[in-house]
C-alpha cells in the first residue's frame, strides 16, 4: 500500500503541495484500517509513514499513503470482488 517511489517520482511543485495538506505521521507497522481510521479521525489528506525509532534522531520515513491512493485501492478491490 505504500509507494516507496513516491517521493522520487513527484516534482517539487507536487512535494510543496503535498506538505501543504493535513498530515499525520503513522509508524511502519501499524495496519491499513488503523490508519484509515487515524486519517478519518483527523480529517488527514496524507499519512507520513515512519520506521520504527531505533537511535536517536529523527526516524526514517518509509513511505508516504495518501486519501487518493486509499480511495484507489479501495475502488479496484471492489471492482476485484464484484466480478
Amino acid at each position: 500500500m505504500v509507494r516507496r517511489g513516491f517521493l522520487g517520482k513527484e516534482s517539487r511543485q507536487d512535494l510543496i503541495e503535498l506538505a501543504h495538506r493535513h498530515f499525520i505521521t503513522v509508524r511502519g507497522n501499524e495496519t491499513v484500517l488503523t490508519t484509515i481510521a487515524a486519517m478519518s479521525e483527523r480529517r488527514a489528506e496524507v499519512a507520513i509513514v515512519l520506521a520504527e525509532e531505533i537511535a536517536a534522531g529523527p526516524p526514517s520515513v518509509l513511505g508516504v499513503i495518501t486519501s487518493e491512493q486509499l480511495a484507489d485501492a479501495i475502488a479496484e478491490s471492489a471492482h476485484i470482488y464484484a466480478a
